[in-house]
């Protein structure tokens, strides 16, 4: 974005209070994207790392966040509308009026799915929790009561952004694919998409598009979501909420080889097969091409554990980072562009993901800024 259209955007955002587009999710004002509203869907508000969240998109985001929805569980609803004061910046959501469907439910079609959803069943039962997050953010177009309006960005709560970041070129959505995509490409987001979107009996369907959109943010334009869900639910209107959800869990691959899964593997392949970033980019891609652009000179992605290292915690790693780039360096370590890193991920990983020596945030900062 030029300096200059920077400089106008209070008085831009004024000019659209006048026309009331303030508060709507994203509108045209002297032909750019003057404001919009935030969706992030969290287990709590009370994590550390959510306040960084929150204000890295207000601080930095283009265009500008004028409101955020946190959608929480109910036992977190209370201390997160205490955190932020009642809403004058955000509003803070039960999921169980934004979606009627709870943990135990999603379990439950596991089970009836059978084959290697029983087994996600028994194995790892607590993931139900971030397919029932997936589904929120999937069918959150379709809640009344948050007047999103015609354009939002949906952004996960671990994510901070560090300085400013573009999500239109004009009137374009813009996809982030990652350049080292052949490290994240997976198979089974594809093949989820795929079969959601109807798209394995299109025989006009070209195949993957974009190789890793999954960048843990989406740009919705409401219409196209609505369409897509519509196409979900094979063009059934009827469905909505809890059936409508039940059918998307119900309708995603139940064999081992739809999912690229081998043996005792399978389960956790199955895991992960709802990702709506990927729906939301293939969609986007096939359907709409024209209101797309896919960046390939994208961010790094850097994650952390929440084992903690030395001095270093989950809970001080964006100060830490913002301190380091203070220092102006060219690049954080060999293989991290400092002009590529626009956010952060703050992911809580499991120990043993961390010993395995992926967690690059945890390590980056315990060294602190490479020399150039």
């Amino acid at each position: 974005m030029p300096r200059a259209w920077a400089s106008m955007q209070p008085a831009a955002a004024a000019v659209c209070a006048l026309t009331t587009c303030v508060l709507s999710a994203l509108l045209l004002c002297a032909g750019r994207g003057a404001a919009m509203q935030a969706v992030i869907v969290a287990r709590d508000a009370d994590d550390c790392v959510f306040a960084d969240s929150v204000e890295g998109l207000r601080a930095h985001a283009l265009p500008r966040v004028t409101h955020i929805h946190a959608v929480v569980r109910s036992a977190g609803v209370d201390s997160c509308r205490e955190r932020f004061h009642g809403g004058s910046f955000v509003t803070c959501w039960d999921e169980r009026a934004v979606l009627n469907v709870t943990r135990e439910d999603i379990k439950e079609w596991w089970v009836e799915m059978g084959g290697l959803w029983k087994q996600l069943r028994h194995r790892d039962p607590r993931r139900s929790g971030w397919f029932l997050q997936q589904l929120i953010k999937i069918l959150v177009v379709n809640f009344k009561h948050m007047d999103l309006g015609g354009h939002f960005l949906v952004w996960d709560a671990d994510m901070v952004l560090l300085r400013e970041m573009e999500f239109m070129a004009n009137t374009k959505f813009l996809l982030y694919e990652a350049d080292n995509w052949k490290d994240y490409v997976a198979d089974h987001y594809l093949a989820s998409a795929a079969k959601l979107l109807n798209f394995k009996d299109d025989p006009t369907w070209p195949g993957q598009q974009c190789h890793d959109c999954v960048s843990h943010f989406m740009l919705v334009n409401a219409a196209h979501m609505r369409e897509m869900v519509l196409e979900i639910a094979d063009g059934d209107a009827s469905l909505r909420g809890r059936a409508l959800a039940r059918h998307i869990i119900m309708k995603l691959p139940k064999e081992p080889e739809e999912l690229g899964g081998i043996g005792k593997k399978a389960w956790n392949k199955a895991r992960d097969a709802l990702s709506e970033y990927t729906l939301n980019a293939e969609w986007l891609l096939y359907k709409h091409p024209d209101d797309v652009e896919i960046v390939h000179k994208a961010f790094v992605r850097l994650r952390f554990s929440g084992m903690g290292f030395g001095s270093l915690t989950r809970c001080n790693a964006v100060s830490r980072m913002r301190e380091c780039l203070a220092e102006s360096p060219e690049r954080l370590n060999e293989s991290v562009p400092v002009e590529n890193l626009h956010y952060i991920g703050i992911e809580a990983l499991s120990n043993r993901r961390a010993k395995d020596g992926k967690d690059t945030l945890k390590m980056l900062l315990a060294q602190g800024c490479a020399p150039t």
